[in-house]
């Protein structure tokens, strides 16, 4: 499978049920590598981290492309935790333990960043981060 259908296949699926029950977007999504500009409390930035990728056999023509999909999840600071793991758990009932056209995904886990400061126009926004991770391999 070739990166960018990877990412593709990826990105897609999780922008189709990064959704309430309204099917409104739960937060603003950043892509990798695009612009974007945003002020609200909560959004999330995906991403996609590659691994070697390996033959499926020696002398075979199968590759197998690992990696892993990254979403990092900002909640305003100073209002605990609970709203990023929410988000997280959110991203670990869209990617845990799934196949997609080939990719095949593995337990999410979350990592803690803490707190950081982000500027917009001058202005200091505090914010949480924790990151959720899906381990996948392609094929």
């Amino acid at each position: 499978m070739l990166f960018d259908d990877i990412r593709k296949t990826l990105e897609e699926y999780f922008e189709d049920n990064w959704v309430d029950n309204l099917s409104q977007p739960l937060t603003p999504i950043a892509w990798q590598n695009s612009p974007f500009e945003n002020e609200a409390e909560q959004w999330v930035r995906f991403g996609i981290q590659f691994a070697s990728s390996a033959n499926a056999s020696l002398g075979g023509a199968r590759v197998i492309t690992p990696g892993f999909i990254s979403v990092q999840i900002f909640v305003k600071a100073d209002a605990g935790a609970g709203d990023a793991l929410v988000l997280a758990d959110k991203v670990a009932e869209i990617f845990q333990n799934k196949t997609l056209s080939g990719i095949f995904t593995y337990a999410t886990s979350v990592e803690t960043v803490g707190e950081a400061i982000r500027k917009i126009n001058k202005i200091e926004y505090g914010e949480y981060q924790i990151v959720s991770k899906t381990r996948f391999e392609a094929t």
